[in-house]
């Protein structure tokens, strides 16, 4: 049967029209995203959102490329300590070293520790105005501004709905 069907499909006149086609550019396939799960994360400062308790401001988010998996910690203030404490405590250490960490191109990801520590671990960093993770943080942002100053006692809770919500990883 499986001769038949081949047969088949090498006589059929619309078949070979549509193997004609190239189906891939003439550069290769290249494709942009990563192979492996949480090998390319996108991170992002948030804020000043509305101040709440103990001074936290601003909230350092990561959102995994292929998986959408997020990770996020309210922080003080930005500086390139803070966005490195956050990537070593909450992706490096929890989900072992990025081969990619995108961001927009903003001081605390492009000079100091933030920057040594990817050159370190050799991680590749990439600078884009727009990145892949931005509607998933945006979406999150929203979910927390509307809280206001409980916007830190909401971020487990809006966390685990964004983690447990089923989603085309592909998108």
């Amino acid at each position: 049967m499986h001769r038949e069907v081949v047969k088949a499909i090498q006589d059929c006149e619309k078949c070979k029209e549509q193997s004609a086609i190239r189906k891939v550019g003439t550069s290769g396939a290249n494709s942009a995203r990563s192979t492996w799960h949480f090998s390319h994360w996108g991170i992002q400062i948030l804020g000043p959102l509305p101040m709440a308790l103990g001074g936290l401001q601003f909230l350092a988010i990561a959102a995994e490329h292929s998986i959408k998996w997020v990770e996020a910690k309210p922080v003080t203030t930005i500086n390139g300590r803070q966005v490195e404490k956050f990537v070593w405590e909450y992706v490096e250490c929890i989900f072992k070293v990025p081969r990619i960490i995108s961001s927009k191109e903003e001081k605390h990801f492009k000079e100091g520790m933030f920057a040594d520590l990817c050159k370190g671990l050799k991680v590749t960093q990439s600078f884009s105005p727009v990145t892949e993770h931005m509607e998933i943080i945006h979406h999150i942002e929203r979910q927390l501004t509307r809280s206001q100053q409980g916007w830190v006692d909401n971020l487990a809770k809006t966390l685990w709905i964004h983690r447990t919500l089923p989603r085309n990883s592909q998108k």
